[in-house]
């Protein structure tokens, strides 16, 4: 099913937050049901490639990271 549904600024504007909440999560819905992912951009491919080959050491495990979040 094909449909095309143009809102504009104004309609949008003039929704409850409960409606603009529905509207969200029917967009999320519809996106997470798709199996492809929007492109990926090469200079996106690179930064992850570069990062990956170049792991920090000084990075932190997650149980540290954790542990600094609940302090504060």
């Amino acid at each position: 099913m094909s449909f095309a549904m143009k809102l504009t600024q104004a309609e949008i504007d003039a929704m409850s937050m409960n409606e603009k909440l529905a509207l969200s999560e029917a967009l999320w819905c519809s996106i997470a049901s798709v199996s492809e992912g929007p492109p990926l951009p090469q200079w996106h491919k690179d930064v992850l490639d570069e990062r990956l080959q170049n792991e920090a050491t000084d990075s932190d495990d997650w149980q540290s990271v954790r542990r600094r979040i609940e302090r504060t």
